[in-house]
C-alpha cells in the first residue's frame, strides 16, 4: 500500500493436486498510534495510522477496518463526523474514507490522491478539507447519500509550509497554517476561491499571539485559535490572547472549552486555564469525554487511557506500520524490523511470539541508533542476531537475554511493551567489546550492521558492516552460533575487498551464498561482488549496470538450489546464472 508495508500472515487451509489453493489472510497493523478520537453513544471511534477502529466501551471486543476489509489505504491522520451519520477520515496519501454508520458501509474518494490530509470539517452539506498546501471542498449528494468532490484551491496571498487545521465559522472557511491564519468566503459557488485575492490572511501584525497556527474551533460568535504562543479568542473585531503554551487541539464539549498541547489537557473558562490531565513520558494526540464524563486520552504509539479510572486500551500489534525485513525463526516467532536499508527513524524491533502476542522494543536516551533495526537472523542454536544502522549488533538468546556489541560509552534505555507490559530498563555499554567490529568512518560511537549469512562449509557467520573506518566490512565470526567465544576479539575476523575491484570505501550491504558455496555481496551504489573459491585461490568479480544490472545498489540477494543468484535492486530484479545476468523487466 503506497510506500507503507504491512505485515501479512497467512496460513494454508487446503492444498492438493486437484483443487485450488485457498488462503486465509490476516492483515496486521499497529493500531496504537491514534491520531483522532470521537466518542458517540459510549463507543470509541478511532482514526489510527493502522486503520479505523470502533470500540464499544462496555466490553473488550472491537471492530477494526483495514485493507483486509477492502480499503485501499488505512493510514488515517484525521477524522470528523457529519450530521449525515457519516464518519469521514483522511489518510497520509490523500484518499478520503467515508463510513456510513446507518448501513455500516465504506466508500472511498481519490480526488486528492498524493496529498497528505491534515484536517476535515463537515458543515451540513459541505465538507471542507485541508491538505498540507491545498484546500478542497466536497458537497453532499442527497440521492446517492455521499459527499462528492467539487473543487480545490491552491492560490493564496502568503507563503507557508503546511496547513494544520480547517474550520467553518461565520460564513467563512478558516485555515490554520504555520505562517498565519487564512480565511475566505464559505460560499465557493459565488466567490472564486481560486483567485488569491479572495483569501485574507491574519498574522501577529493583526493581533494574533503568533503566526504558527495549530488548531481552530468556534462557539457562538467567537473563533478560538490555538497557536504556538497560546490561545486567541477572535470575535471578528478584536483579538484576545491568553497564555503562552502551544495549543495543539481545541475541543468544545457540551458548550465547555477544552484544549491540549503535547503534555497537558486544559479546560478554559473566562480567561483561566485549568489543568485536568498531565503526562510526562507520553505525547497526547487527542481526547474526548464519554457519557459518564470520563476523560479518554489518546497517546502517541501507546493507545488510550481513561484518566478517571486508569483503564488503558492497547492493541496487540507491531510497533510501527512501516516495516522492513521479516524473519520467522525455529520457535515460530516472527521477528520484524521497523526499517529498511539506511532507515534512521529509530522505531525499533517487533517480535510476534509463538502465542500470537507482539512484544516491541525501542532504545532511547543516547542509544536511539540501536532502534534503527535492519535485519534479524537466527543462528544454529536459536539465538537471534539483529543488525542496526549506527547502533551496532544485538544478540538475543532463546531465553530473551540481550547482548550488545556496539561502541557506546554511556548507558541507554530500552522500552519494552506489549498489551500486558510497559517497562523501561537501563542498558549498560559493552565496554569489553567496543570496536570489535570497527566503527563508522568519522563516528567512533557508531557501527552499521546490515546483513548476516551462515556459511556451513567454513563454519562461520558472515556479517556485513558497511562504511567502517577499517575498510574491512566483511566480518567472519568464527562459529555458527553465539557463545562465550563472542567476547574474544580474535573470533571476529575482519576482511576487506581487493584493490582490483576499485571500490570506494567499504560499501557491503547484503550477503548470500550460492549453491557452490561462493560468497555474493550486494553493495550500496557500487554493484554486486562475487567471490569465487577455486582450489584455495580466491577470485573476485564485480558486476555493475554496465553488466546489465538494473541498479548499482543491491540491498537484497539470495541463492537458490538451481544455481541462480537473485539480485534485488531499487530498480527491480536481476538474476545471475553461468556468467549471465538476466534482467526481469515489466516492460
Amino acid at each position: 500500500m503506497k510506500n507503507t508495508w504491512i505485515a501479512v500472515i497467512f496460513c494454508l487451509l487446503s492444498s492438493n493436486a486437484t483443487q485450488a489453493v485457498e488462503f486465509n489472510w490476516e492483515v496486521i497493523t499497529n493500531l496504537n498510534d491514534v491520531r483522532q478520537i470521537q466518542i458517540v453513544n459510549d463507543s470509541l471511534f478511532l482514526a489510527t495510522t493502522g486503520g479505523f477502529v470502533i470500540y464499544p466501551l462496555s466490553g473488550n471486543d472491537f471492530s477494526r477496518f483495514t485493507s483486509e476489509r477492502g480499503l485501499s489505504d488505512h493510514t488515517y491522520q484525521c477524522m470528523t463526523r457529519s450530521d449525515k451519520n457519516i464518519s469521514i477520515l483522511g489518510t497520509l496519501y490523500g484518499s478520503i474514507t467515508f463510513y456510513n454508520h446507518t448501513d455500516q458501509t465504506f466508500s472511498e474518494d481519490f480526488s486528492l490522491d498524493g496529498n497528505q490530509i491534515m484536517a476535515l470539517d463537515a458543515i451540513e452539506d459541505t465538507l471542507w478539507i485541508a491538505s498540507k498546501n491545498m484546500v478542497a471542498v466536497y458537497l453532499f449528494d442527497r440521492e446517492e447519500k455521499i459527499f462528492k468532490f467539487r473543487d480545490f484551491f491552491t492560490n493564496f496571498n502568503q507563503n507557508f509550509d503546511s496547513f494544520s487545521d480547517i474550520h467553518y465559522f461565520s460564513g467563512r472557511v478558516w485555515v490554520a497554517s504555520n505562517n498565519g491564519l487564512f480565511n475566505a468566503p464559505g460560499n465557493f459557488l459565488r466567490n472564486n476561491l481560486k483567485a488569491a485575492e479572495n483569501w485574507e490572511i491574519l498574522t501577529d501584525a493583526d493581533g494574533l499571539p503568533g503566526n504558527n497556527i495549530l488548531s481552530l474551533d468556534s462557539r457562538a460568535d467567537t473563533l478560538y485559535v490555538g497557536t504556538g504562543n497560546g490561545l486567541c479568542k477572535y470575535d471578528l473585531q478584536t483579538f484576545r490572547n491568553y497564555g503562552f503554551t502551544p495549543i495543539e487541539n481545541i475541543r468544545i464539549k457540551q458548550n465547555n472549552l477544552y484544549m491540549h498541547n503535547s503534555k497537558i489537557i486544559y479546560s478554559f473558562t473566562g480567561s483561566q486555564f485549568q489543568e485536568i490531565y498531565r503526562t510526562t513520558a507520553n505525547t497526547i494526540t487527542d481526547f474526548d469525554f464519554d457519557g459518564s464524563g470520563d476523560l479518554w486520552v489518546s497517546l502517541s504509539q501507546k493507545g488510550l487511557e481513561n484518566s478517571s479510572s486508569g483503564r488503558k486500551i492497547k492493541f496487540n500489534s507491531p510497533i510501527d506500520n512501516t516495516m522492513g525485513h521479516m524473519t520467522l525463526n525455529s520457535r515460530g516467532e516472527l521477528w520484524l524490523n521497523a526499517g529498511i536499508f539506511g532507515d534512521q527513524r529509530g522505531i525499533g524491533l517487533s517480535v510476534r511470539r509463538a502465542n500470537g502476542v507482539w512484544q516491541n522494543y525501542r532504545y532511547f536516551s543516547g542509544w536511539q541508533a540501536t532502534s534503527n533495526t535492519q535485519k534479524a537472523f537466527e543462528d544454529t542454536e536459536g539465538n537471534m542476531w539483529v543488525g542496526t544502522w549506527n547502533g551496532g549488533l544485538i544478540i538475543v538468546t532463546p531465553e530473551n537475554k540481550f547482548y550488545h556489541f556496539n561502541n557506546y560509552t554511556n548507558p541507554g534505555k530500552l522500552w519494552i511493551c506489549s498489551v500486558a507490559q510497559d517497562d523501561t530498563i537501563i542498558v549498560e555499554p559493552p565496554d569489553s567489546v567496543r570496536h570489535f567490529l570497527s566503527y563508522t568512518v568519522n563516528a567512533p560511537d557508531f557501527l552499521v550492521v546490515t546483513d548476516f549469512m551462515l556459511d556451513q562449509s567454513r563454519q562461520c557467520l558472515w556479517i556485513m558492516t558497511p562504511a567502517v573506518t577499517s575498510r574491512e566490512p566483511l566480518v567472519c565470526y568464527q562459529g555458527t552460533a553465539f557463545s562465550d567465544a563472542a567476547f574474544d576479539s580474535s573470533t571476529w575476523q575482519k576482511n576487506g575487498f581487493p584493490d582490483q575491484l576499485r571500490l570506494d570505501g567499504a560499501p557491503a550491504a547484503s550477503a548470500a551464498m550460492d549453491i557452490f558455496n561462493n560468497l555474493w555481496i550486494g553493495t550500496d551504489r557500487q554493484g554486486v561482488i562475487y567471490r569465487q573459491e577455486n582450489n584455495g585461490t580466491l577470485n573476485w568479480f564485480r558486476f555493475t549496470e554496465n553488466d546489465n544490472l538494473k541498479n548499482n545498489s543491491c540491498f537484497a540477494i539470495a541463492g537458490d538450489q538451481d544455481g541462480y543468484v537473485w539480485i534485488g535492486t531499487p530498480s527491480g530484479l536481476n538474476a545471475y546464472l553461468n556468467g549471465n545476468i538476466f534482467d526481469f523487466r515489466e516492460d
